[in-house]
């Protein structure tokens, strides 16, 4: 697997529109987002056995439309109103986080979460938020430790 350590530079990956795959990669350290996924609706990112551990940031993966804007505070994030894309998160480990609000963040977007394993992570929730009119769908997956 290839690592990507992203410091104090912020984002690792933006995603903005298109059916985009991410298949093999270990990220850690991130200081805002290691994904940002701010596509369309109908737009899909599928994130496959990966690794996601010692980020410090808002979140690991944020689902937000481009156009809302990235706030740090969850009451600014629950008032948008654009629609988000699509996140099939597979096989991936989440594991060790300290982050602002939760490892996953889906912000009016549709999440799935397939056999996945998420243990000691921390923050306002310790694995998922999703605001309303964002779908949530998890599968044969593991939480532990996490608070």
């Amino acid at each position: 697997s290839t690592e990507l350590r992203c410091g104090s530079s912020g984002y690792q990956i933006a995603v903005k529109a298109g059916n985009v795959r991410i298949s093999g990669f270990f990220f850690a350290a991130s200081t805002r987002v290691s994904i940002i996924a701010q596509g369309p609706e109908n737009s899909t990112l599928t994130v496959r056995n990966c690794h996601f551990t010692e980020h410090e940031g808002l979140a690991v993966i944020l689902v937000v439309h481009e156009d809302a804007g990235v706030s740090t505070e969850l009451d600014e994030l629950r008032n948008i109103n654009i629609a988000s894309m699509n996140v099939r998160l597979q096989t991936s480990l989440i594991f060790d986080n300290i982050v602002d609000l939760s490892p996953i963040v889906s912000i009016r977007g549709s999440i799935s979460v397939n056999d996945c394993v998420f243990q000691r992570n921390t923050g306002q929730a310790s694995t998922i938020i999703s605001t309303s009119e964002s779908t949530v769908s998890i599968f044969a997956s593991c939480f532990l430790g996490n608070t």
